[in-house]
């Protein structure tokens, strides 16, 4: 038997699973006073290697068209949640939780809503200010908007660690994969404060056909228009 998970733990992961959903730094962070962020410093010159290998994570990265994976999710301190996670890009992404959460987090090219159905809650952003910026660009980079500022190899596993370019200051993205062949496997998302949120992701499918309607929110509650605003 499935036992319930304490509410604020499904809704602390469920938020911060939307900040993740990339430029990568979970609102809280971006919150936080710049005089409380922790100095991170210049970022460590890149070796030959390192580009090159940059280079190859943002030719897998793009050559994703759509993605189906199970997910598992753990925050600090707590419980791992999981589920079914689907990219279409460009635009288009769904984390889909496993009961006991109701929670759905949907791109649909436009926007990224999160709905918690236990407690009716709907939250949403454009897609260019969340992490899932990042997941379904046209174009993934990991330069410009983004800095490398570690790359590390270890156990035949790719780590790469980014921030944003405007604010180096608030918080990282690690992205992990296994290597050869290159494959996405966990990313980490890190605050200011160092907290942090990651994703696991496994039984991979790439370039399979996804319904569209995946990708749409359906308001469950028809009386919501006109009253509800973003």
């Amino acid at each position: 038997m499935t036992s319930a998970l304490p509410r604020r733990t499904v809704l602390g992961q469920g938020a911060a699973l939307l900040a993740l959903a990339a430029g990568g730094v979970p609102f809280a962070a971006r919150a936080q006073s710049k005089r409380n962020a922790p100095a991170q410093g210049p970022a460590a010159p890149l070796s030959p290697q390192d580009h090159e290998d940059i280079a190859r994570v943002e030719q897998y990265l793009n050559g994703i068209t759509t993605l189906e994976a199970r997910f598992s999710q753990i925050v600090e301190r707590g419980a791992p949640l999981t589920g079914a996670f689907y990219i279409k890009r460009p635009g288009k992404l769904r984390f889909q939780y496993d009961p006991p959460a109701r929670i759905q987090i949907v791109a649909d090219g436009k926007q990224v809503t999160y709905y918690d159905a236990d407690t009716d809650q709907i939250s949403q952003l454009p897609t260019g200010l969340t992490a899932a910026k990042f997941l379904v660009s046209p174009r993934i980079s990991l330069s410009g908007e983004l800095i490398v500022t570690k790359v590390d190899r270890e156990g035949g596993m790719l780590h790469i660690a980014t921030v944003q370019a405007r604010a180096p200051n608030e918080g990282q993205v690690v992205l992990s994969f296994s290597d050869k062949p290159l494959q996405l496997q966990r990313w980490t998302v890190i605050d200011s404060r160092n907290r942090a949120v990651s994703v696991t992701l496994t039984n991979l499918k790439l370039g399979g056909a996804l319904r569209d309607d995946l990708f749409v929110f359906t308001d469950p509650d028809p009386n919501r228009a006109g009253r509800f605003r973003p």
